[in-house]
């Protein structure tokens, strides 16, 4: 079994996309082009022509994606090709030209995309919702205090991931550093009043519980056929809200841990703590449980060890493949593929508390149960990291037990949670 990736990172969490963007492509050719420059934007997609806009490749090849007018998406980065500017929405084939966009061709000299600090950050977990009598919506402001072109409509849903003041006003990151809106536009949903990770009278277990509507039939159909799961759309809107991360020890809020540089013991708390929650789910839907053990940690950890020496992580447009085939044989583990991980991220520091590391492994879990949600608001159309944790997938080893880790790996701040987990089917390839 090969499992496929669409990217599940909890910083893109408030970006306005329209949909996961998925690998499709044609043959390259040769053409005039630059390398490419970072860049973090959110660009609107200008167009008055009939139909939608067609994406190009690295080189200018057009492909077979097309996005929606006035649809938003984040910018990673642009190059020069051809003579044009191109801004790149997704993976190496997912460019668009400068010329269907509201940002024009001259990004760098826009101080408007720098993303500095102005405050101290104070980490948070919950739900919030837009509140705002005006026309339209609210528009967000970067860190430095400077408004973006992202709008979030009101009475829309977002999850929260800190706060600070900026420019002398409260406000609240919704998704990246550019994604921050100001505290009096927000209300908290009643249900989240207690999972700021500060607080300290609300420890409490965290459970993952399935709505009606979400069974092993529905993700079944869900998994082979997304478009048309209209039901288990429905439950992931459901479940993506109702499941709230509360912290669990005052020992978790004073724990600060490096997650790239974690002790034996941390590796093994925040594993059986993610194990927890994936079993919860699975037992719902019928399906064997997993357990941590050793030697799929250091699966895992070596796994986490390739991503990072090889500068690998949840922002490339697949798997790293031959580094887990490398770290698997290493651990006489003989697959040719991708059998064994699912992927997901956040950003953070070089230290976080226990409680925020549980905080971002419950989230990124949420967003693969419940339909690869980049927000509270979904888009939840995608279920191949639910097939892959829940062992619901129509194959040989559904409904089996297992081994399960998690580990790490660091791009700068960016950080990519590694899920690996192995059937006992699996079993059978491990010498």
């Amino acid at each position: 079994m090969t499992k496929k990736k669409v990217p599940l990172i909890t910083f893109i969490a408030a970006c306005a996309v329209a949909g996961s963007l998925l690998t499709a492509g044609t043959g390259a050719a040769q053409a005039s082009t630059s390398a490419e420059t970072p860049m973090s934007a959110v660009l609107s997609v200008r167009y008055n022509g009939r139909g939608r806009v067609r994406l190009l490749d690295q080189n200018g090849n057009y492909q077979n994606q097309y996005v929606s007018r006035n649809s938003k998406w984040k910018v990673f980065g642009y190059r020069q090709v051809n003579g044009q500017t191109l801004y790149r929405i997704g993976n190496e084939k997912q460019y668009i030209s400068a010329v269907y966009t509201n940002l024009g061709s001259r990004p760098a000299s826009d101080s408007g995309y720098k993303t500095e600090n102005s405050g101290q950050e104070t980490h948070l977990n919950g739900t919030i919702r837009v509140s705002y009598s005006g026309r339209g919506g609210v528009r967000l402001l970067n860190g430095q205090g400077q408004f973006m072109s992202q709008v979030v409509k009101k009475n829309s849903l977002w999850h929260v991931f800190a706060k600070k003041t900026i420019n002398h006003e409260v406000m609240y990151r919704l998704g990246s550093d550019s994604q921050w809106i100001p505290a009096k536009y927000v209300v908290w949903v009643a249900s989240s009043s207690a999972v700021k990770s500060e607080n300290a009278g609300q420890y409490r277990q965290n459970h993952m519980v399935l709505p009606a509507g979400y069974t092993r039939a529905n993700l079944l159909a869900a998994y082979k056929n997304p478009w048309t799961a209209t039901t288990m759309k429905a439950a992931s809107k459901k479940g993506i809200v109702n499941n709230v991360f509360y912290p669990e020890s005052k020992a978790d809020d004073q724990m600060l841990v490096n997650p790239t540089n974690l002790t034996a013991a941390q590796h093994a708390e925040i594993s059986n703590f993610a194990c927890r929650i994936i079993n919860e789910a699975r037992r719902q839907v019928g399906s064997g449980q997993l357990v941590v053990d050793a030697r799929t940690q250091k699966l895992a950890n070596d796994i986490a060890t390739e991503y990072q020496n090889n500068n690998k992580g949840i922002n490339d447009s697949d798997h790293y493949i031959a580094g887990i085939v490398r770290a698997a044989q290493k651990n006489g583990l003989y697959i040719t593929g991708n059998a064994v991980e699912d992927e997901g991220g956040f950003y953070a520091g070089d230290t976080v508390s226990m409680t925020m590391l549980k905080s971002y492994i419950y989230w990124n879990i949420k967003q693969m149960l419940f339909g690869g949600a980049i927000s509270d608001n979904g888009p939840f159309n995608e279920f191949y990291h639910a097939g892959d944790l829940l062992n619901v997938r129509g194959e040989a080893d559904d409904y089996q037990s297992g081994s399960f880790a998690l580990s790490f790996s660091r791009q700068s701040s960016l950080i990519s949670t590694h899920f690996i987990h192995v059937s006992q089917l699996g079993f059978s390839y491990w010498k």
